[in-house]
Formats: C-alpha cells, sequence, structure tokens
C-alpha cells in the first residue's frame, strides 16, 4: 500500500464480492485494518463501501459506519421470474454510477476499487480513462480470487494489490463478518 503514500483517494470497496471471496479461503476481510492502513497513507481519505442487505436491515451499514466508511446500502429485492420468486441483490450498476460521480466530483488523483470482479472493474476503468485519464486506478481483491483482467489490462489499470493476512483475519463461525 505504500504507492497510495501522500494520494488524493477515493476508495469505493464491493462488499458482496470481497464477503465472498474472504469467506471461500476461510478469512475474513478487514474493514477496521483496511481503513486505519489506508488514513496513515492518504492525505486525503473519502471510503464508501457499497453493501446489499434486506429492506429494513442495517446492521452491516451500522457496523461499517461505525469503523469509519461511508456505506450505500442497496436493497435486495424479490423479482417474480419463471423459475419462481427469486432474490436480487447485485450492486455493480449502483458501484459504477457511484464511482463515476465521485471521480468527476472529487478532487482525487488515485482511486482503489475494491473487487475482484473483472467485467465490474474493467467497466469503470473504461469510464475513468475516458472522463478521468490522469487519475491512478488501482484495483484491490483477496488473494486467489481476483479475475485475471485485472492484472492484464495495464491499459486501464496502474496496479493491482492482494489483501493477505495484512488485511484479513481468520474466519470461524457464523458472526457477522468484519
Amino acid at each position: 500500500m505504500s504507492s497510495l503514500r501522500g494520494t488524493r483517494l477515493i476508495v469505493v470497496v464491493d462488499d458482496d464480492n470481497l464477503r465472498l471471496s474472504s469467506r471461500n479461503r476461510a478469512l475474513r476481510f478487514s474493514y477496521r485494518k483496511t481503513i486505519d492502513r489506508l488514513n496513515a497513507m492518504a492525505t486525503v481519505l473519502m471510503p464508501l463501501v457499497v453493501v446489499t442487505a434486506d429492506v429494513g436491515d442495517t446492521r452491516r451499514q451500522a457496523y461499517l459506519q461505525s469503523r469509519g466508511w461511508r456505506v450505500l446500502t442497496i436493497p435486495r429485492e424479490k423479482a417474480l421470474t419463471y423459475k419462481g420468486p427469486v432474490t436480487k441483490s447485485n450492486a455493480d450498476f449502483d458501484i459504477a454510477f457511484e464511482v463515476g460521480h465521485l471521480v468527476s466530483a472529487a478532487h482525487c488523483d488515485t482511486l482503489l476499487l475494491a473487487t475482484g470482479d473483472g467485467d465490474l472493474a474493467v467497466a469503470i476503468g473504461r469510464g475513468v480513462r475516458r472522463k478521468r485519464p490522469s487519475v491512478r486506478l488501482l484495483t484491490l481483491s483477496v488473494a486467489g480470487s481476483a479475475s485475471a483482467r485485472l492484472r492484464n489490462r495495464p491499459d486501464l489499470f496502474d496496479g493491482h494489490m492482494v489483501a493477505g493476512l495484512d488485511l484479513s483475519r481468520c474466519w470461524s463461525g457464523d458472526r457477522e463478518a468484519a
């Protein structure tokens, strides 16, 4: 994370992606460790986590806010399909919209996009390169869960970081993730 030293940094986290990726590796992504490290590096930090939750469930939002994150909660919705009712909880378009707004409005020099989702990251990367080509765009994902597209697109991404044990902790049981 030393490459973030002295930056005016926007951080946007795809919570669903990091939680699932971490859990698959018996880890918990630590929002507390992450924001502490980012605060120590950046001169200005604008942290945002995008989460999905059932309508009325504010536990995750309150937890992340207590750790210093701004949170956008996208409600999970029931959709009636030919297979019957299905819960929809994809926040990708919301994440892309928020990144576009933040990068356009904020005086930042670096964007850290925390997701391993290649489709989402590439779409955001194209938009950032079109509108703010001078902004450094870095990605962060959980070890072993990043799309190869995050590492193989130097035309879009200036670097990729892997959240290892330095930004995680061992997962034990069914308690709420860190």
